[in-house]
Order: structure tokens, then C-alpha cells, then sequence
């Protein structure tokens, strides 16, 4: 089925409106969907006719990709041919359970994730109410850790999200003696390696502040407005790798040559989405990344140390060649 949003919620107003040899028109079935849709969602825009035809070709189509449901339109009225039909009725196929069997065996590797904590008893259920025998063992694995410090702020930072609640977060960087306190309106939770942080508006400074959860020592919802993003948050982080977004400075050019063993890492997994390739030949690969520096590239750089040249920027170059002589100095 189409992941068309909002069309599951559409596929069951449809249901529920037909079901029971009820008939209807089609402007009063576009209007209740509407009401469904303002009421849950607020939906301002109004269901087009293209969709709403498109959700009637669908709910007809055979399984697995419809629902094969019996809808006639005689006189201008919809209405199911068979009165006791309804989606909800229509028994899982074979294929449907094997998908849901696959899912459940995906889903629960994250049944520890404190914002999944009643994800076991739900899959149980699911097990249960289909007589669904789910395979024994497990055959994807995410390396999710759940040891990682601050996994227990993920569920209440993601309620704050979703009310768009202003919080007041008591917060203490690794290098620092003391805690501060930071007034955040949060907006986003974000992965990466391993470590999870919170993206939000700090209301002192007026901009985004990123927040490892695992230097957060604790929080409280205080009653202050929440101060609404006007971007799209993945697009704010689109020009870098990893968290940390520098101030003041903007996107590069950067050009890295690898060494031909180590290229086919890069060329398999990406530095960046901004990453095309230059030239490559039996000694060595060259890319380019449109991107704007911080440590976590510097990071990643100096873990393909012995197989990397950084061509430019310049700047990029010499920043890369201090850390290393950092590094030889401390270790001898």
C-alpha cells in the first residue's frame, strides 16, 4: 500500500462509513473525512478528488496491495455490496503475516528503548490475537547499546517534543566543574554514534543548542511559551556530519584522496551525501564534499590517518596536520 499520509486514517473513515450497508455521496463522504482529519490532525487542506478516487481504487484492489474491498456506486451513492464486509474483518493473508513476523523480529531489538518500554507487551498481543508463531531467533541486529548514559531522558524529551513544552535543563559538559541550567524549547532527538542528544531553541542565547543526553543531570517542564522552529531541523543539519553546527562559518569544499584500499570503505559508505567522486584509478581515489567543517569531520579524518591526504581547504589541511602532531606528542 501507499505510504500516503494520512491514508490508513482515510482507508478506516471509508470503513466505517460504508460498512453495514450504509450508502453514501460522495461530497458527504469527502466531508466526513475532512472532519476526521481537522479533528486529529487539523489537517487545514480539504481531500482532493484525485485522492479521494485513488483511495476507493485501493480499498477495491486485491490483496496484497488493497484491500479487495466490495464498493459499488450506483446513483451517485457508495456502499459495500456485501453489508457484514469491512476491512477489519478481511482475514491476514499468508504474506501479511510473514511481513508481520519480519517486523516484529526488527522491532524487537528496541523493546529495552525506554520510549518502546511497552513495545514487548504490545508485540505479545500482536503474537497472540493472529496466532502468529514469530521466528526464534533474531537475524538483524542495529548495535543498539543500551548502556549508553541518558537513554532514560529519550521518552520524556520526545513527550516535551510532541506538547511542545518549554523545559528547564540542568546540564553539565564533561569539561566543566559545575552545572548549568539552559531553558530549551525541544524540538528534535538525534543519533549519533552511538550517543543521542537534544536539539532545541536555548531561550537565553535565541539559538538551536545541541544537549548530550548524557551530560544531562535532570529537568523540569517550567510554564514558559514554547518558542516554535520555522525550518525543517534535518535540513539545519544537512551541511555536516555528526551534531556540532560552527558558528559563523559556511559550507567548503573539500577534497580528500584516499588510498585505493581504503577508497572502496568511502565508496561502499559515503563521507556525506554531498560525496562525488573526482578521479580514481589503481593508486588512489579522489572525492569532493560540499560541507561544512567541524570535529566530527576532523574525527573522522584522523581515523583514516596513513590512507587520506586532505587537498583542500588549505586551512582543512593544516588543522589536520596539528592534531596529528598532537597526537605523536603525547604519545611519546
Amino acid at each position: 500500500m501507499p505510504l500516503n499520509k494520512h491514508a490508513g486514517l482515510r482507508y478506516r473513515i471509508l470503513d466505517s462509513c460504508l460498512c453495514n450497508g450504509k450508502k453514501w455521496e460522495r461530497k458527504n463522504l469527502i466531508q466526513k473525512i475532512d472532519e476526521v482529519l481537522i479533528k486529529e490532525y487539523g489537517a487545514i487542506e480539504g481531500v482532493s478528488l484525485r485522492t479521494f478516487y485513488e483511495d476507493i481504487k485501493l480499498m477495491r484492489s486485491p490483496s496484497p496491495a488493497g484491500f479487495d474491498a466490495p464498493i459499488e456506486c450506483k446513483n451517485g451513492c457508495y456502499f459495500y455490496n456485501d453489508p457484514k464486509y469491512s476491512i477489519f474483518l478481511k482475514p491476514l493473508s499468508e504474506r501479511d503475516i510473514e511481513s508481520i513476523k519480519k517486523a516484529i523480529n526488527i522491532l524487537s531489538q528496541f523493546k529495552n528503548l525506554p520510549i518502546f518500554e511497552n513495545l514487548e507487551e504490545i508485540l505479545l498481543k500482536i503474537e497472540g490475537k493472529i496466532n502468529l508463531h514469530p521466528y526464534d531467533d533474531t537475524f538483524i541486529d542495529f548495535g543498539f547499546n543500551e548502556n549508553v548514559k541518558g537513554l532514560q531522558f529519550i521518552k520524556p524529551f520526545y513527550n516535551t517534543i510532541i506538547q511542545k513544552k518549554t523545559i528547564n535543563v540542568t546540564y553539565k559538559p564533561f569539561d566543566a566543574e559545575k552545572a548549568e541550567k539552559i531553558i530549551i524549547s525541544p524540538y528534535f532527538l538525534r543519533n549519533y554514534n552511538q550517543r543521542w542528544f537534544l536539539i532545541g531553541l536555548n531561550h537565553e542565547v535565541n539559538k538551536y543548542w545541541v544537549l548530550g543526553l548524557d551530560r544531562i543531570v535532570s529537568f523540569d517542564v517550567i510554564n514558559r511559551k514554547h518558542i516554535p522552529h520555522n525550518e525543517d531541523i534535518n535540513l539545519h543539519f544537512s551541511n555536516i556530519i555528526g551534531v556540532t553546527v560552527p558558528e559563523k562559518k559556511k559550507t567548503v569544499n573539500v577534497v580528500l584522496k584516499f588510498k585505493t584500499k581504503r577508497a572502496a570503505y568511502v565508496m561502499t559508505k559515503p563521507v556525506h551525501a554531498t560525496q562525488k567522486i573526482l578521479e580514481r584509478n589503481e593508486k588512489f581515489t579522489s572525492i569532493s564534499l560540499k560541507i561544512i567543517p567541524n570535529k566530527e569531520l576532523m574525527a573522522l579524518l584522523l581515523s583514516f590517518a596513513g590512507d587520506i591526504e586532505i587537498i583542500k581547504p588549505v586551512s582543512l589541511r593544516k588543522h589536520y596536520f596539528a592534531l596529528l602532531k598532537k597526537a605523536l606528542k603525547a604519545g611519546t
